[in-house]
Order: structure tokens, then sequence, then C-alpha cells
């Protein structure tokens, strides 16, 4: 039995027709989308952050993310981004994805990660500084905190 298309008319061709349409133009915007992602100038710190200890993270702690940029040990330093991530009663580890403006980077400069994890104000956990981004250091890391005094 065949179905020919001159037999197709009125409604369900329209509908079948009309759904087609916008599955492509869907499809078109998706791909504009991601590449339109791609260029742009911010970059991505991502990672975990965890601890040692088997503590449970209350719920209304935060995580502090910190990405500063260093001219060496006895310089100040400037802050390149920083994000406040409520936990909302996750637990370690926890996935982070910092924004950071690409173009504030130099290659001849170090950069350093700080991770904290703070309940109502009061820090709970730190973690060390730690280089990332240039110099071989990566944009993917993974911070073990410990617990604060």
């Amino acid at each position: 039995m065949y179905l020919r298309l001159s037999y197709v008319r009125g409604p369900v061709f329209f509908v079948s027709t009309l759904g087609v349409m916008a599955l492509v133009v869907l499809g078109c915007t998706h791909t504009l989308s991601k590449a339109s992602l791609l260029d742009r100038p911010n970059g991505i710190l991502s990672g975990t952050v965890t601890y040692r200890e088997r503590i449970a993270l209350p719920r209304d702690t935060t995580l502090h993310l910190i990405l500063t940029q260093g001219e060496g040990e006895s310089k100040p330093t400037k802050n390149i981004a920083e994000e406040i991530i409520p936990t909302r009663g996750q637990q370690v580890p926890i996935v982070f994805a910092l924004n950071y403006n690409r173009d504030l980077i130099k290659p001849q400069f170090s950069y350093r990660l700080k991770a904290e994890i703070l309940f109502r104000g009061q820090l709970w956990f730190t973690s060390d500084l730690v280089e990332v981004l240039t110099k071989g250091n990566p944009d993917e890391v993974h911070l073990v905190m410990k617990r604060t005094p």
C-alpha cells in the first residue's frame, strides 16, 4: 500500500510541515548559540572542591572562589574573577565553573585560585593557593580544602 503525497493535504500535512520547519529553526539557533559562545572573551576555570573531614555541610553554606593575578610573593595581588556559589545542601565534592575575562590573562603573570566554604559568614574550610591558567598550569583543578580552627 502506497501513500501518495497528493493525498496528504489539509491540516495533517500543514501541521507536520510546520513541525519540521520548527525543528530546523531550533537546530540552527542552537548551532549559532554554540558558535557565539566560542567567540566570547570569557574563559572557564573548572574543577571540584572537597575536604577530608567527615562533616556534612549545612544547607546554607556558600562556596567562594577567587582567581587572582600575582606578580610575585611580595607584590599585591589583583582579583581577576570572583564567584559566590550557594551550596543549597549539596555535599562535597562540589563541581564549579568560574568564568573569567580572557583579555585580563597575560602569559607573563601567574594566576592563583583559592576556594573557601563559609557558613553564615564564618570560614569553615579553605584551600591553599593553586597556580592555574598560565606557565603550563591547568584550567581544571581539584582542590582539597582544610578545616579552619
